[in-house]
């Protein structure tokens, strides 16, 4: 009795370290892709290790953003399917880690995503949505540096008569940054840290307007 509860324990001990090695991997080929194409291929692997079962929120959430880089460089047709998809992920992201700033995060950019297909009969009811997710995101972290981007990237996209442009938005984006560089560290771990490079990018963009 006592070797077969020795054995599972090691069995079980040796599982999670593989599985965390294929976490990590995974998220070093999120940080490195440059082509639409690539997120495909960082999607299928953390789609298996979905697959193999017992794992935390990671997978789901790093699905789910692949899922919503390539709507939002697809064609229009696609853009609600991989967003539904996306969303089912995140579905189960909050289910294993409720609460959490991230998540709500990406759950804002799939609904601003879905602008896409359509922006004048789309725009004003997903944005309002998008935003309505950023505020729940901001209330369990506010620290979060993709809170300020994203809100950055819903406001630079409004009209200025509804509160938006480059000047309302520029102070979100510098707000990201400042944050993304004082977390700078988390670059070298498997929680979310995207962003840094897409905001400084936007930022020198928007002063040379």
């Amino acid at each position: 009795m006592k070797r077969s509860i020795i054995f599972f324990t090691a069995l079980f001990v040796s599982l999670n370290v593989f599985a965390n090695d294929a976490i990590h991997e995974a998220v070093k080929e999120f940080d490195a892709v440059e082509e639409l194409k690539d997120y495909y291929d960082v999607l299928n692997n953390f789609e298996r290790i979905i697959l193999q079962g017992d794992c935390d929120w990671i997978p789901y959430y790093y699905s789910s953003l692949c899922l919503i880089n390539i709507a939002r460089q697809s064609e229009l047709e696609k853009v609600d399917e991989y967003c539904d998809k996306a969303d089912e992920y995140l579905k189960e992201a909050d289910k294993l880690n409720p609460n959490n700033s991230e998540v709500y995060c990406l759950k804002a950019l799939s609904a601003s995503t879905r602008i896409r297909v359509n922006f004048e009969e789309r725009g004003f009811r997903y944005v309002t949505l998008s935003n309505s997710l950023l505020e729940k995101a901001k209330s369990f972290n506010d620290s979060n540096p993709r809170f300020f981007y994203l809100k950055g990237m819903n406001t630079v996209n409004l009209p200025a008569m509804m509160g938006g442009g480059v000047e309302a938005a520029l102070p979100f984006f510098e707000k990201a940054l400042a944050l993304f560089k004082e977390q700078i560290e988390l670059e070298k771990t498997v929680t979310p840290h995207w962003g840094r490079e897409s905001c400084e990018s936007i930022i020198e963009k928007l002063n040379n307007l």
